[in-house]
């Protein structure tokens, strides 16, 4: 975000849960582990939201699949919003990919 001059929005509610994880951990700790845990090895991309259908299509056929998590907006910064559009205090933040 910070390279390309966007923020991001996320919705926690579209977060996926494996079923390990809700097995192990409350609603609470299982979204905020989603938010801020690490080694979760899947691939996070944008796309025009014009491109879903064709996106879904080309995945099926490959065997995958894609959840849409969120969106890139104009600001600045990732913040996080409940099902209802209100901003989602995040306690901590995940893993620092990139170092400056």
């Amino acid at each position: 975000c910070t390279a390309s001059g966007v923020g991001a929005e996320l919705d926690l509610d579209a977060l996926p849960l494996s079923a390990e994880l809700r097995a192990t951990f409350d609603e609470a700790t299982c979204r905020e582990l989603a938010l801020t845990g690490g080694d979760d090895y899947e691939l996070c991309f944008t796309a025009s939201v014009d491109r879903i259908d064709d996106i879904n299509a080309r995945l099926a056929g490959a065997g995958c699949s894609v959840t849409r998590i969120g969106r890139v907006v104009a600001g600045s910064g990732v913040g996080v919003k409940d099902s209802h559009g209100n901003p989602v205090p995040t306690l901590r933040s995940g893993w620092e990919h990139f170092s400056r």
